[in-house]
């Protein structure tokens, strides 16, 4: 039981790690800025 217990301790950790690799990867593009080009609308995006 205690193997068990151990292994979903481990795939917690693992996911709350992927998420916060997610979140640290994401975190610098979160205002971005795009502009398309002359011919089309020039665009301003700020993700909050």
């Amino acid at each position: 039981m205690a193997s068990v217990a151990l292994q979903l301790l481990g795939f917690l950790f693992g996911l709350l790690g992927l998420a916060g690799a997610v979140v640290a990867a994401l975190l610098p593009h979160w205002r971005s800025t795009l502009y398309i080009g002359p011919d089309m609308i020039t665009a301003t995006a700020y993700m909050k």
